[in-house]
């Protein structure tokens, strides 16, 4: 009899899935530059089967909260007892389970759930740790100003993914928020009046994107380092509109200290409100650049 893994979704991708655009397999995220597979069609043997025939590569889909009612995606140990290492076969099975769908699932109450931990049920299991090394070039490098950021909600992912024997846990949600889940999202100020909530929307991303391309500097010296660059950046809009908690992850310490200089400029908000009330949100802003030779 087969050995069955019971994962659950942590930190879900938040890049939204109806901007994207539709293929034969599911639909072509912009961000990643890679096909979303469409996992919402397939029950759970032929998510095990399309695991195993792609098992060599990285696979991101798009799954429904009702496949994840039953607590848990069962994936057949043969699987992970496969020639790649432990830690490329882990993300692969996490990659597969990310989709916007999750977090803005809720129950038949309309009680918000969201899933926190990732749990496989094994006998030995470690913590994996990944880390970049960043190789030095003693020739100066330009840098190009952030292009016009897509800012949708992104996931902060940090150095560590933990793995942790037992059963999945789901805990009850609560503040903050995530930005998608809110009724009403925070506004700046001088938000136009009379927009809808798209329109409302729209415009905070924009005048967002609009302080980081305005403050950001990019110019930060010979730092060894090429190419596009990304800086992901997580922090909440508390209930008085105020900006606490930032955090941030980027391909060197003194890019993360601008971004965090740059996000502690932002301007007193009006908070966001959930049923009927004040509430504290959580906002992931990506920041990219390209460095050039």
């Amino acid at each position: 009899m087969k050995t069955f893994y019971k994962l659950s979704i942590p930190k879900p991708c938040h890049e939204d899935w109806s901007t994207m655009t539709p293929n034969e397999k599911g639909r072509f995220c912009k961000s990643c530059t890679k096909t979303v597979v469409d996992f919402t069609k397939m029950d759970v043997n032929q998510i095990q089967d399309y695991i195993s025939e792609n098992k060599h590569q990285r696979i991101c889909g798009h799954i429904k909260q009702t496949q994840l009612d039953t607590i848990n995606i069962q994936l057949p140990e043969t699987i992970f007892q496969q020639q790649l290492s432990f830690h490329k076969l882990f993300l692969l099975a996490l990659l597969i389970a990310m989709g916007t769908s999750i977090l803005s699932c809720s129950d038949k109450k309309g009680n918000i759930k969201k899933i926190e931990t990732i749990e496989i049920v094994s006998k030995k299991v470690d913590s994996v740790e990944t880390k970049k090394d960043v190789l030095k070039d003693p020739l100066d490098k330009k840098a190009k100003k952030p292009s016009d950021i897509p800012i949708e909600d992104y996931i902060l992912t940090g150095k560590v993914i933990e793995i942790v024997d037992g059963l999945m846990v789901i805990e009850p949600t609560g503040e903050p928020f995530s930005y998608h889940l809110v009724d009403t999202k925070p506004r700046f100020k001088d938000t136009p009046k009379n927009l809808s909530k798209k329109d409302e929307k729209r415009y905070f991303h924009k005048s967002i994107s609009k302080l980081v391309q305005e403050n950001f500097n990019i110019n930060q010296g010979n730092l060894g380092l090429s190419g596009i660059q990304r800086i992901f950046t997580h922090f909440e809009i508390d209930k008085q509109g105020k900006i606490q908690n930032i955090k941030i992850r980027g391909p060197h310490p003194v890019f993360e200290k601008e971004a965090k200089r740059v996000i502690e400029l932002f301007p007193q908000f009006i908070p966001a409100k959930h049923n009927d009330k004040t509430a504290s949100i959580v906002y992931n802003l990506p920041i990219t650049f390209k460095i050039e030779d």
